[in-house]
């Protein structure tokens, strides 16, 4: 609803801050099936979600940081390698503003080294319209608040996680595993000030117009339809996002399952 009317110069430059109900996100060209355990989902009461944007499954919940700018090119811009570093950029400095020991992994992971291995701390996704405008989401995870339902809602090519738990959990962290005092609030404000910082802009808050929250409604009627939610059985298996970087599954095990999985493409996020 935002991306059309930036696109179409009626709405302004807007960068949402979101409140996330537990829910799990297939990437727009994925297998439902394979990747997603639809019995779990309702039994535990999760949302599923099919997005615009290319890339795996993801399972976020209140424990998450979730944000999305919406603005044109010419704030932002529409090459997506540079539009990926440029947003992880704005997550890195902020999380180092909070002592957070960071780093940005191409091509839109966030991710703290350790000895052995990557944790994975948060990502991001990218929706282009070329020449028109652009949305730039991502998610920090602040704390991982329920790991049984990350386990028990995903699946990766058809295979339940459980067998794999001691694996996954290695390579998932968050942030107050590195700053316990750190609330989500103080994350944001963070997150926000960096921001503006590196687009050299500032901002206020507003709410939705009369004509937002209808073209919204619209959008949701239109999100839930079963063949778009379903999408199609050719689609491949493109598993947890979380247990990729730079298209490398960094879960041991699950390598002879689905062992490298290429990261989205522009083709992937366009509409």
């Amino acid at each position: 609803t935002l991306h059309d009317g930036v696109r179409k110069n009626i709405s302004q430059p807007t960068l949402l801050l979101s409140e996330i109900k537990p829910v799990v996100s297939l990437g727009k060209n994925q297998n439902y099936a394979l990747d997603v355990d639809h019995d779990a989902c309702s039994r535990r009461g999760v949302d599923i979600v099919r997005r615009q944007s290319g890339g795996q499954a993801v399972y976020i919940d209140e424990g998450y940081f979730v944000f999305s700018a919406v603005a044109p090119t010419s704030l932002l811009t529409d090459d997506i390698t540079k539009l990926r570093e440029s947003f992880c950029t704005v997550v890195l400095d902020s999380l180092r503003s909070l002592s957070v020991p960071a780093e940005f992994r191409r091509p839109d992971n966030i991710v703290v080294p350790s000895r052995y291995t990557l944790k994975t701390l948060g990502n991001s996704g990218q929706v282009v319209a070329l020449n028109q405008g652009v949305i730039a989401q991502g998610s920090i995870r602040h704390h991982l608040l329920d790991f049984e339902a990350l386990l028990d809602t995903l699946k990766v090519n058809g295979h339940k996680l459980h067998p794999y738990q001691h694996e996954i959990r290695r390579i998932l962290t968050d942030v107050v595993t590195y700053q316990p005092h750190i609330t989500k609030k103080q994350l944001e404000q963070s997150f926000l000030d960096s921001f503006c910082r590196n687009i050299h802009a500032s901002y206020h808050q507003r709410d939705f117009t009369e004509q937002e929250r209808k073209e919204i409604s619209r959008h949701l009627e239109q999100a839930n339809d079963p063949s778009w939610l379903e999408g199609e059985s050719h689609y491949p298996s493109r598993g947890v996002c979380y247990f990729f970087v730079g298209g490398e599954n960094l879960v041991p095990s699950l390598k002879s399952i689905l062992p490298q999985q290429q990261p989205s493409t522009l083709g992937d996020s366009l509409i």
